[in-house]
């Protein structure tokens, strides 16, 4: 029952923010249905291009949606279900839903220009040369961190497991920490389980030979050295629990995919989804743009056209190692981003909302269902301190849960794409606002999925993907594991999540390349084809695109955490900076500004805190000499933390400068 209060709350709370306070801004700035849009305006078949409100909203929700609303509620559950709750309600409403609407509304009267535009119409074109480097920074570290979790998600892992038998007397108990410790000491890095007197010890590996040849080597390893564990009794006596290996293969008898250690075939069944997933929208595009089908009968068809890939995909799964997915990924954003929308962003973007509805409604029946069953309980502690695993609330849970609440990404969306495609400002508020508290409701959701499966997450029996958390206590709703419903239903959430970091990816990488030419062109220059020099070179889509593409796949080989916590201080320092950037043009054109005073102040005090403390870590790492601190991710996410801190001061005091001169004017 404890769930089903929790999100009745939330999204009655959400919908009084949206019908009042919504209106209110709406209100405020001058929503003007009567103007003309970019998209109406200025249409090139490219970039600029008419959608209807229903597609544009379907766009904009699954780029903006991504698996941020996703992993940053479970991660930050550790510090229990109240300050999570309070902040995805409280920031949709206050913080993400002002910053959203803003930036697409200010952009609409921007031509449908980025954040740097508005910048430099009320801050200057300094401070727009600011922004766009400090964006350019940000939206790396979205690629890498989606590639990552794309990658990730389509990988098949293969999975053995050794049964081990160890004996213990009352004078020596075997250690596993210190066994751990043996077997890392001689280049084996594996999992390892102590239940009673029988210890398992798994290999999880991309290439099913490299499972199979590792395990053999830790077989033979335990072989060799069986009583080579040795620890003193009481009187000094040196004795040695015996370990003996009784099964030399995996439980079921053979090597198993699976994800994150379990025992399933998501991520084939996954990839092939989603690849399939690709060419459907490709086909919708066409009938839709270029055969003139009406959005009924052609939405009937990509929802038919889903089911079918979908029964395909969970019986033929793809199988690729992890370097083999980032080059594919790699090369569809590329392409993706370089082709008009009408062929890839609006297509797939608008069949991919109905799977994050689904997703959402699903795990609503979900819910309901267990609130009355009773089958499932919650068990997040309400609250669990101010300091959980050595990190402080402040800021921790503000950079952490970014999506479900307030993030920067969603302004460069908004004035990126989107903006270029509203057919009317009466649909600015929808878009830009609605959206930004439907996906508050989804991490509100994340959190209740985690919820349901708090023991196994804690447990690391899931991994360490908030992907498989969510999917598994959104199934374990419906059944329990092992189950048809719910592999099923696990399957499907895992493919949603995949879709719509897809989805950002490729927002992420035509943003990147918008931004990377603007930063290249002079006034009055229009695109590279103007520009001379090296310039030309520079602001041709295909070389912004092959860059930032290259940096960020590169970096998407680094661990998740390398890159998450990096991307999530980025991420809502970019938020503090798009609030700031609104505020001084709305104040520039003499239109109420207030409402994102507080929002701006507390992001950029969250997020700056944030950056300094992970640059005096990671310093501090280096000075006493810790494992690992001179690789090359400690070094990325040093540099990367202080240039963009630097760039946020500098544009924070510009700011100041701002807001000052309009308080004089008046």
């Amino acid at each position: 029952m404890t769930a089903l209060l929790i999100i009745l709350a939330a999204i009655v709370l959400l919908f009084i923010g949206y019908v009042f306070y919504g209106s209110w801004l709406a209100k405020q700035w001058g929503i003007d249905p009567k103007k003309t849009t970019p998209a109406k305006s200025m249409p090139d078949g490219v970039d600029y291009v008419e959608a209807k409100p229903a597609v544009l909203m379907g766009h904009h929700f699954s780029s903006i949606a991504g698996a941020g609303p996703i992993n940053g509620p479970i991660l930050a559950a550790a510090f229990g279900w109240v300050p999570v709750f309070l902040w995805c309600v409280i920031g949709g409403i206050f913080f993400g839903g002002v910053q959203d609407f803003g930036s697409l509304f200010a952009s609409i009267r921007h031509d449908g220009k980025s954040v740097g535009e508005i910048i430099k119409s009320s801050m200057g074109k300094t401070a727009k040369k600011l922004f766009i480097v400090f964006a350019l920074l940000v939206l790396i570290l979205v690629i890498a961190s989606f590639v990552n979790v794309v990658a990730a998600t389509f990988l098949t892992k293969y999975r053995a497991v050794a049964k081990v038998t160890v004996e213990q007397t009352e004078k020596a108990t075997f250690d596993k920490e210190q066994f751990d410790s043996l077997l890392s000491k001689n280049g084996l890095k594996v999992g390892t389980k102590l239940d009673g007197s029988d210890l398992f010890i798994e290999v999880s590996e991309d290439s099913e030979g490299v499972a199979k040849d590792k395990m053999n080597k830790v077989i033979d390893f335990v072989k060799k050295n069986g009583l080579t564990y040795v620890q003193s009794d009481a009187t000094g006596e040196a004795v040695s629990p015996a370990v003996e290996i009784v099964s030399e293969t995996s439980l079921d008898g053979s090597f198993i995919s699976s994800v994150n250690g379990h025992k399933n075939k998501n991520n084939q069944t996954t990839a092939m989804i989603s690849v399939l997933f690709i060419i459907l929208a490709v086909f919708y595009g066409i009938l839709t743009n270029k055969c003139g089908l009406k959005t009924l009968p052609a939405t009937i068809i990509g929802i038919a056209g889903i089911v079918g890939i979908v029964i395909f995909g969970l019986n033929y799964g793809i199988v690729m190692g992890r370097t083999g997915w980032v080059i594919f990924v790699a090369v569809y954003i590329a392409i993706a981003s370089l082709i008009p929308v009408w062929i890839m962003l609006q297509p797939r973007d608008y069949l991919s909302s109905f799977l994050l509805y689904a997703m959402i409604l699903v795990a609503l029946v979900g819910i309901v269902m267990s609130a009355f069953v009773g089958n499932v309980q919650f068990t997040i502690p309400a609250f669990n301190g101010w300091k959980v695993n050595g990190n402080f609330i402040f800021p921790t849970l503000f950079i952490t849960v970014a999506c479900g609440a307030c993030s920067g990404f969603h302004s460069l969306i908004a004035s990126g794409t989107t903006s270029k495609q509203l057919d009317s400002e009466k649909n600015a508020k929808a878009i830009g606002y609605g959206s930004m508290l439907i996906e508050s409701a989804l991490g509100v959701i994340s959190l209740i999925a985690v919820g349901v499966v708090w023991a196994k997450w804690t447990g690391g029996e899931l991994g360490k993907s908030p992907a498989a958390a969510f999917g598994a206590g959104i199934a374990t709703m419906f059944g329990k594991p092992g189950s048809a419903v719910y592999d099923t239903i696990s399957a499907l959430l895992t493919l949603a999540v995949s879709v719509f970091a897809l989805t950002s990816l490729d927002s992420a990488t035509r943003l990147s390349r918008f931004m990377f030419a603007e930063l290249f062109l002079k006034e009055g220059e229009k695109d590279w084809k103007d520009a001379s020099g090296i310039r030309k070179l520079l602001a041709n889509p295909l070389f912004g695109t092959a860059l930032m593409v290259a940096i960020g796949s590169t970096l998407g080989f680094l661990e998740l955490s390398a890159i998450w916590s990096l991307f999530g201080a980025a991420n809502q320092l970019l938020a503090g900076i798009a609030l700031l950037a609104v505020a001084a043009w709305l104040g520039e054109v003499g239109k109420n500004n207030k409402m994102f005073i507080i929002p701006m102040i507390f992001m950029l005090a969250a997020t700056l805190t944030s950056l300094v403390l992970t640059v005096i870590a990671k310093v501090k790492d280096m000075v006493i000499g810790s494992a690992n601190a001179f690789v090359w991710g400690n070094w990325f996410q040093m540099i990367f933390a202080f240039a963009m801190a630097v760039l946020a001061v500098v544009l924070v005091i510009e700011g100041v400068k701002t807001f000052v001169k309009q308080a004089k004017a008046k």
